[in-house]
Parts: structure tokens; sequence; C-alpha cells
């Protein structure tokens, strides 16, 4: 096992997840960051909340799990970002994002300048983030001065209509590493007008866009890794979900997992099973985040 992973630059969103009946910390961005720090890595997240009363719960959460707060910005006109979930009778959500947040005005700062001189091991961005040309251009820079000596890993988290086919094909041509479910899957098969199968579809992602890995999740049907120079893709039924909650963020902590697991060198397969088991555990507590660190004691990998 590899000791000497570096910091993980996370850029992205961080907003609150509106419940009919209570609000919780969240964003794909967030969740994904939170995790890794929840799990013993290090990380070096950037994003941007409003100076709002939104802004300061995220930020008081943040600080009671001991995460990195510094590379958080602070907007003195837009408001904290917000999804409206509503959840169906098996838990599964339906996100309804509100417009115009701080979040996708993510600037070019003192601190994530300060970041090209930190030996970074890995950079994560989605789509969300790029909805404006401020933020798209800021991941841009990050990409451009950081990425030469660092993996690039993406998941894709399509919400629509916050997405287009430039956004994706950026986004695939970025990445070293991508993750993907299989609804969007599907969406990318209409977006780039694919002719082929779904399984030819997979190589033609890796081969068409130079992506090392790709992990496609399934849901109940579990998932799959394919990599470069591996005719057959490494395969894990998913994990058990003991007590049902929802599945909000379980995708951000199959990503966080996963990630972790290629940092440190684990077996491909030993990979997909922890991500697997720590995504089912996520969807026995309400919403996307633990509410106490004690929740990572038995899946710390550092």
């Amino acid at each position: 096992m590899k000791t000497d992973v570096g910091p993980i630059m996370v850029i992205g969103e961080t907003l609150l997840d509106v419940y009919p009946d209570t609000v919780s910390p969240g964003g794909a961005s967030f969740n994904f960051a939170f995790h890794l720090n929840g799990l013993g890595l290090r990380v070096k997240f950037v994003s941007r909340v409003g100076a709002d009363d939104a802004g300061r719960e995220i930020l008081d959460f943040a600080r009671r799990f001991d995460f990195p707060v510094e590379g958080i910005q602070i907007d003195p006109r837009r408001p904290t970002g917000e999804v409206r979930v509503a959840l169906d009778d098996k838990g599964v959500p339906d996100f309804h994002i509100m417009p115009e947040r701080a979040y996708v005005f993510i600037e070019i700062n003192s601190y994530t300048k300060s970041l090209a001189q930190e030996k970074i091991s890995l950079i994560y961005f989605g789509t969300l983030v790029q909805r404006s040309p401020v933020s798209s251009g800021s991941v841009k820079k990050f990409l451009t001065d950081l990425s030469p000596d660092s993996m690039v890993m993406t998941d894709l988290n399509l919400r629509a209509p916050f997405y287009n086919k430039g956004v994706v094909e950026f986004t695939l041509q970025s990445c070293d590493i991508l993750k993907i479910s299989a609804e969007e899957l599907t969406e990318i098969h209409q977006l780039l007008q694919y002719k082929g199968t779904h399984q030819q579809l997979t190589m033609f992602l890796r081969e068409n866009y130079k992506i090392g890995a790709l992990c496609l999740t399934k849901g109940e049907k579990g998932s799959e890794l394919y990599e470069a120079g591996n005719f057959e893709p490494f395969v894990t039924e998913a994990a058990k979900v003991i007590s049902a909650a929802d599945t909000v963020g379980a995708g951000d902590a199959f990503a966080a997992m996963f990630a972790a697991g290629l940092l440190l060198g684990w077996h491909k397969q030993e990979i997909l099973q922890k991500a697997s088991e720590f995504s089912s555990r996520v969807c026995e507590i309400p919403g996307a985040l633990p509410s106490t660190p004690d929740f990572y004691k038995p899946f710390m990998v550092q």
C-alpha cells in the first residue's frame, strides 16, 4: 500500500440539499471531498458560498469535521447554492437546482494560485461547476497549472439542463479517470450520437478520450471497472443495504472510496468492493453526509 499520497484537489459545488422536512450540506464535489477527508486523506477543496446563513451553516458543519475550509470563497452578492430534493418511495432523489448561485462563480485567487506549489496527487471536478464562464474558466486554469503532474478524475453527475455536448466533451478530454453511472452512459450515448452498443461505448470513451480507467456504476446491479490494457473488466455486485434511508450522495461516496483505492494502490477488485460497501452505508443515513465523524471510523484508509 502506498503511504506517500499527496493532497487531492477538488473544485466544485457546495450547496444545501433542501428536503421537505430538513436541510443538509451537499453538492457532489463537496460530498466527494468531505468523504475523502473523513477517510483520512488530505484534501484541498475549492468552492464558493454566499455571505448568508446557508453559507455559514455549511462552514460550521465542515469545521465540526475538521474539514479544510480555507479554499471556500465567500461571495458578497450571490446566495449559497441550493438544491430542492424530492424522494420517491424507494428513496431515489429528484433534484431541482436553483440557478445563479455562488458556486458557479469560483474565482482564481491567492489560495488557488498557491496550489500550483503543491504536489497534487489527484484533481477532481464535474460538470455542474462548469455552468458559468467564470467557474468553467477557473477549472480550465487549474487543469493548465496542475494537471501535467497530477491525475485528473471526473464524475460526470449530469444534471439537466446544466450541461451540453461541449461541456461533456471537454470533461471527457480532460480526465484520466472517469466515474459514470449507467443512466449517464445512456445519456452520453445519445449526446454523442454513438451507434454501437453500451459495451462498445465504454471502449470508445476510453480509446477516443484516452481515459485510463472507467468505472461504471449500475446501482443495485453492481459496478464495473474498465482499464487501459485489460480487455475484461473487473466486476462486483452491489453491497447489501441493511436499512435504506435514501440514495442521495451514494454515487459520491462510491467515487470517494474508488479514488482512495486507486491512490493507495489497492487491487482493482478490492477497490470496487470497498467502494460499493462504503456507498451502501451512506444509503443507510438520511442525506449525503453523516452527522458525526464516528461514521468514518470503520472505513479509515490512512
